[in-house]
């Protein structure tokens, strides 16, 4: 199985991290906010296939600026049980939850980048399980020779 493609035995959380590098990145500057029409004018589109022994599917979404919540996330669906069993709650599956501290970028300074030294202030994010995941990645792709930071990129979470 290729490293490139995410096992999905367990819900994942798909994010992109806007730095510097992001295509988002002028409107994060901006707050999220939807004041200027030229940023405002794309659509994400979302296209996940996958693979069962008797058929295969294909989902395909998109959203419009006005569908993404800025400053929020997806709570966790997965824990783990006093037991030591992991059990989902599918009541969260489609609910949203602010995030505790709404990411604050400024144009004319952009957020450091992540640091492998431990050097220099990571950017504020809500759940730390996420920066130690980011790093590791990057981490992973300048060892394999990899473009690091190209603003196409998924980034893959299963926390």
């Amino acid at each position: 199985m290729s490293s490139d493609s995410p096992f999905l035995i367990l819900p994942l959380t798909f994010y992109h991290i806007i730095d510097e590098n992001s295509p988002l990145r002028a409107w994060a500057a901006k707050g999220g906010g939807w004041t200027d029409p030229v940023l405002a004018d794309f659509e994400l589109l979302v296209i996940m296939s996958a693979r069962v022994e008797p058929t295969s599917a294909t989902c395909r979404t998109s959203y419009l600026p006005d569908e993404i919540l800025w400053g929020y996330e997806f709570p966790p669906v997965v824990s783990l049980s006093p037991s030591g069993k992991y059990v989902a709650d599918f009541s969260f599956f489609d609910k949203v939850a602010k995030t505790k501290t709404t990411p604050i970028f400024k144009p004319s300074s952009p957020q450091p980048a992540y640091q492998s030294n431990g050097g220099g202030a990571a950017p504020e994010v809500s759940d730390p399980e996420k920066i130690r995941l980011e790093q590791s990645y990057r981490e992973r792709g300048d060892e394999r020779g990899r473009a690091r930071d190209t603003p196409l990129s998924v980034r893959i979470s299963n926390v």
